[in-house]
């Protein structure tokens, strides 16, 4: 299908409200771990990895935010999600990969996408390309 321009989706991966914020400290820890096991494991450019945050929601529930432009020949990004849903098994939500070739005027685009839930990839299918993607810039 082509190169992946445009890797974006979030993850829940706490929803206790930790209002000590204690697990958002332990699950910040936990992410740069896994970014630096991974660095070491893969060969995958370090991007991938280092454009993933940890957010702390207003009901202090914990996301992992993936957001990255990259021309990637080799699927970085989905083993890099892979690895981190691995590592998170509680973890859920929705990842899109958008193709450098998708376009989202042309009424039959399609881009990907995964829907998580227990750390495991529940659903891949394409849907119609909702977005500009790359070139998507404020005036």
């Amino acid at each position: 299908m082509g190169m992946f321009t445009q890797v974006r989706g979030w993850l829940n991966i706490d929803s206790i409200g930790d209002f000590n914020k204690e697990n958002y400290r332990a699950l910040r820890n936990k992410l740069n771990e896994v970014r630096k096991d991974y660095l070491d494991f893969a060969e995958g450019r370090a991007c991938i990895s280092e454009d993933t945050n940890i957010h702390l929601g207003a009901n202090n529930s914990i996301f992992l935010f993936i957001g990255t432009e990259l021309k990637n020949y080799d699927d970085d990004a989905e083993e890099w999600i892979k690895y981190l849903i691995a590592r998170f098994p509680n973890a859920e939500g929705r990842i899109d990969f958008q193709y450098e070739i998708e376009d989202f005027r042309d009424q039959d685009s399609k881009s990907k996408y995964w829907l998580i839930r227990g750390g495991e990839i529940i659903e891949e299918g394409y849907c119609k390309t909702w977005c500009t993607g790359y070139g998507n810039t404020i005036d």
